[in-house]
C-alpha cells in the first residue's frame, strides 16, 4: 500500500478517473462534480498497486474564529474503497493530511463529517459553536452537527463562531 500526496494540477488519466470513480462511489449526490468548487491544496491518495483505494483533499483556507482572521486546514473528501474499509486507512490518509498542514505552519484542521465518531481517534473532537457558510449563494449559520477540529500545535481552538468565509468543502 503506497500514499502518495500530489497537488491537483498533477492529477491525470488513470489516476483522475480512478479518484474520480472512488469519490463517484463514496459521494453519490456529487458524481462527477467533486472538484467543481474549491481546488483542494493537496491530494493524498492510498494506492494498492496501481489501483487508487483511498482519497483525502487538503484545503488551505483564511477565515474567521470569533472575528479573529486565521488560517486553518479544512479535509474534505476522505474516501476509502469498500473493500479495504475497517484496516485504519483513513488515519492513515488523516496523519499525512495533518502532517501537510503542519508543515505549512497550519494550527487547526476542520472537517464536516456524515459520522463524526470516525474521526474522534485521530485527534478530533466536536465543534459546539456556530459555522457560518455560504451555500448556493445564500449565506447560512448554524451549529454544524458533523463539524470536527483537531488542534495540530499548542494553542487551543478558540470556541467561538467559525466563518468559512465561503462554502464548505
Amino acid at each position: 500500500m503506497q500514499l502518495v500526496s500530489i497537488d491537483h494540477s498533477e492529477l491525470g488519466g488513470a489516476l483522475a478517473r480512478q479518484t474520480q470513480d472512488l469519490l463517484d462511489l463514496a459521494f453519490p449526490d456529487m458524481a462527477g462534480q467533486y472538484y467543481q468548487g474549491e481546488i483542494p491544496r493537496k491530494l493524498i491518495l492510498l494506492l494498492d498497486d496501481d489501483t487508487v483505494v483511498g482519497h483525502l483533499a487538503a484545503y488551505i483556507r483564511q477565515v474567521s474564529v470569533g472575528g479573529e482572521p486565521m488560517t486553518i486546514g479544512i479535509l474534505g473528501g476522505v474516501a476509502i474503497a469498500p473493500n479495504y474499509r475497517g484496516k485504519g486507512l483513513s488515519k492513515r490518509l488523516i496523519a499525512a493530511a495533518h502532517q501537510f498542514l503542519v508543515n505549512a505552519n497550519i494550527g487547526f484542521a476542520v472537517l464536516f463529517a456524515f459520522e463524526p465518531e470516525r474521526y474522534l481517534s485521530s485527534g478530533y473532537r466536536r465543534m459546539t459553536t456556530q459555522t457560518r457558510f455560504t451555500e448556493h449563494g445564500e449565506i447560512k449559520q448554524f451549529v454544524y452537527r458533523g463539524g470536527m477540529v483537531a488542534e495540530l500545535g499548542d494553542r487551543p481552538w478558540p470556541d467561538a463562531l467559525l466563518d468559512l468565509k465561503g462554502p464548505t468543502v
